[in-house]
């Protein structure tokens, strides 16, 4: 069984907490599919660490990107996530971290490549 590394872990449980709402499109890790879909992957971010009992509070940033044909469609999905995100009641299960928070941006135009695109960035503190 391979031990996953907290960041590993996190992005993957956000991608999983994604797909479990059910929007339309699995969310992947990684980059955009090329027609329609939704995205996650690790960004540059607040480099704050704080140190408590040999474990340290991380704040780590990620960037959700959201494609559909329709410009509201992609708008619309890129606010769901960023709702469900921030009002999550219970924190995320993990092996190697613990859930603290999540503050996640309003969804931002992130272009057109053969549809829509609206991002958002959640930073998530989690501690390990």
């Amino acid at each position: 069984m391979t031990i996953l590394q907290p960041q590993t872990e996190l992005i993957k449980k956000l991608a999983d907490t994604i797909n479990d709402w059910g929007l339309g499109d699995a969310c992947t890790i990684g980059p955009l599919p090329p027609t329609r879909g939704i995205s996650i992957e690790l960004t540059s971010g607040n480099a704050d660490t704080t140190y408590f009992d040999r474990r340290e509070i991380h704040r780590i940033t990620v960037r959700i990107l959201c494609k559909r044909q329709s410009q509201k469609d992609a708008l619309d999905t890129a606010s769901a996530i960023r709702n469900k995100l921030t009002r999550l009641t219970e924190p995320l299960a993990a092996e190697s971290f613990e859930w603290i928070s999540a503050a996640c941006s309003d969804p931002d135009w992130a272009g057109n490549q053969d549809g829509h695109i609206y991002a958002c960035t959640a930073e998530v503190q989690v501690y390990f």
